[in-house]
């Protein structure tokens, strides 16, 4: 089993590797990088030429993904798979608030942005699809818990707390629940990023069987200065 978990997790790694250089690696390249035996390495992209998920340059001997492992995943991002309404209101929230509008879903400890779209404003906050957000301390995931019952927080935290280590304790946890409750959004300054503010909000859309928040964010001064109207914009626009 140790073995197999150790395979995957090289697996992962290798495919992270590509996604960051952006270039094809040689073996030694793959094998330093993820700190295993070049043997070891050889045979995991042996076994991912067989399938077809990386390909050899044999002029260069430099190993790159295939468009066959890009189509497995593509579908997640294809605006198809999206629901078409509520990415029309996501472009709507854009032009009236001039922020970044994101739509998130809860995965593990975790909120995970699954559509964005960009401010064109020259300082903005920058949110990219995969990018995750902790779910005990920004704004949606707050808003995501509040749409828990107490007793559903309160289980989750107690199974949180003993793989996290910066999670709040359950009673200031309980308290912004509460407050994200009795606004209707829920708000966090400088909770993830420093001098980054969003109001976010549990929308009527699901996805895949699992919620989704939205949310507005940008620079703190900005998301002060306009907090009430932008709370009243994504309450009116989101309204379940």
């Amino acid at each position: 089993m140790a073995s197999v978990s150790q395979s995957v997790s090289r697996c992962i790694a290798l495919f992270a590797l590509f996604s960051d250089r952006k270039t094809g690696l040689t073996g030694a390249e793959i094998a330093e990088h993820l700190g295993a035996p070049r043997s070891s390495v050889a045979a995991l992209l042996k076994e991912l030429s067989e399938l077809s998920m990386v390909s050899l340059n044999r002029r260069t001997l430099t190993y790159l993904p295939t468009l066959k492992f890009a189509q497995l995943g593509a579908w997640l991002t294809d605006p198809s798979h999206f629901p078409p309404t509520l990415a029309e209101l996501m472009e709507e929230l854009q032009r009236e608030s001039g922020e970044t509008v994101t739509a998130s879903w809860p995965i593990e400890q975790d909120m995970e942005i699954i559509r964005t779209v960009k401010s064109r404003k020259p300082i903005s906050f920058v949110a990219e699809i995969g990018q995750r957000l902790p779910l005990w301390h920004s704004s949606v995931g707050l808003a995501f818990l509040s749409s828990q019952t107490n007793q559903q927080v309160r289980a989750r935290w107690e199974k949180d707390r003993r793989i996290i280590d910066t999670i709040p304790d359950l009673e200031t946890a309980m308290t912004a629940i509460d407050e994200a409750r009795s606004r209707g959004v829920a708000i966090v300054h400088g909770g993830v990023f420093t001098e980054a503010s969003a109001v976010a909000r549990l929308v009527e859309y699901e996805l895949d069987g699992r919620q989704l928040v939205v949310s507005i964010a940008g620079p703190e001064t900005r998301i002060r200065a306009n907090q009430q109207a932008l709370v009243d914009l994504l309450s009116e626009q989101t309204r379940i």
